[in-house]
């Protein structure tokens, strides 16, 4: 097998009926490859890169990764969801953070005990003070 490092993906669009996404991968030798996957395929490929990533980030130095966090910075790209909400999951323990994004959707598995602090961080930044109407 050839590999190729793709250094961007670019030029996206869609076919007429929304069944199709398209975008070039730009490698690291120049090359450009056309791409295009079904678009109900979007979540599993995300969540296929997203694992991926898992497992190089535990490659990392326990001390990196810790000054990582503590950075507390946030570098990522910006997704904007249609829907966001919670379900049960596969046990009773899990519970499932879920992203509508409009053509497919990314669900985040949460330990039950995750989300008291996951609520004391939203509430940390959380407007205080009344809520202005629109």
């Amino acid at each position: 097998m050839d590999y190729h490092q793709v250094t961007k993906l670019v030029q996206g669009s869609t076919t007429k009926d929304g069944a199709l996404i398209r975008f070039e991968a730009h490698t690291m030798s120049g090359e450009i490859i056309g791409l295009e996957m079904p678009t109900k395929n979007i979540g599993g490929f995300i969540a296929f890169l997203v694992g991926f990533s898992q497992f190089a980030g535990r490659r990392k130095e326990p001390s990196q990764v810790r000054a990582e966090l503590e950075a507390g910075e946030y570098q990522g790209a910006l997704m904007d969801p249609i829907y966001v909400g919670f379900a049960q999951g596969r046990t009773q323990q899990e519970k499932i953070l879920a992203f509508h994004m409009g053509a497919f959707s990314l669900g985040f598995s949460l330990d039950a005990n995750a989300l008291a602090p996951l609520r004391a961080a939203i509430d940390q930044i959380l407007p205080k003070g009344p809520t202005l109407a629109h």
